[in-house]
């Protein structure tokens, strides 16, 4: 609520015009009550990835991004009889990729050929137990070095923000550019952290 209804944002961004603080918070009202799919949509990624599947968080990104395109392209500009309904259209379509996302992964850990059966019906509560116990001791430290770099993150966009709306704008249009140049190092990483993790499983790699 302290978000949605601007009183951080005008904290955090005091130089920033009140036309923006308002698109900013119409935008986050419909977003931030999706967040926990998108939290949900992450960790379930990160289970496959880590289980060695990293086509179906592939598959389930390609039409959550495609549904996001198509949805905000229609609502933020009125297309094909839809209301024009500006950044809210942008948050529904981000909204609705939350779900179709976290939706499709929770299909693939549930099903029975799924190579981390966290809920499949045949597992055992025992092993429910064990698993979800194994999942807090690695997903902790991890949560902290996010924070950390999101907190981190957020206070060098404050600072920006001290130069306008202009400002803004233009370094979150570079930002965008930029990730491209680390993707690629992104996809070796969780594709070398699969493969530590599935060390014990291999039999001779786990002498390496």
């Amino acid at each position: 609520l302290l978000v949605a209804d601007g009183a951080l944002l005008e904290l955090l961004f005091p130089h920033v015009g009140a036309e923006v603080i308002g698109q900013a918070d119409a935008y986050l009202t419909i977003v931030l009550p999706a967040l926990p799919l998108a939290f949900l949509e992450a960790v379930a990624a990160a289970c496959l990835q880590a289980a060695g599947d990293t086509r179906s968080p592939l598959r389930a990104a390609v039409v959550a991004n495609l549904v996001n395109l198509v949805l905000s392209a229609c609502l933020i500009g009125g297309l094909g009889g839809l209301p024009a309904l500006g950044v809210r259209g942008a948050a529904i379509g981000s909204a609705a990729a939350f779900a179709i996302q976290a939706l499709l992964l929770l299909r693939v850990l549930s099903a029975a050929y799924s190579p981390l059966p966290i809920l499949s019906p045949s597992c055992r509560r025992a092993e429910h137990a064990d698993m979800l116990r194994r999942l807090a001791r690695v997903s902790l430290p991890a949560l902290a070095e996010k924070v950390a770099f999101h907190a981190g993150y957020l206070g060098y966009v404050a600072v920006i923000g001290l130069l306008g709306a202009t400002a803004m704008a233009a370094n979150q249009a570079l930002i965008g550019i930029e990730a491209l140049s680390y993707t690629t190092a992104e996809g070796l990483g969780i594709a070398a952290g699969a493969l530590v993790g599935q060390v014990d499983k291999n039999g001779p790699a786990s002498k390496a």
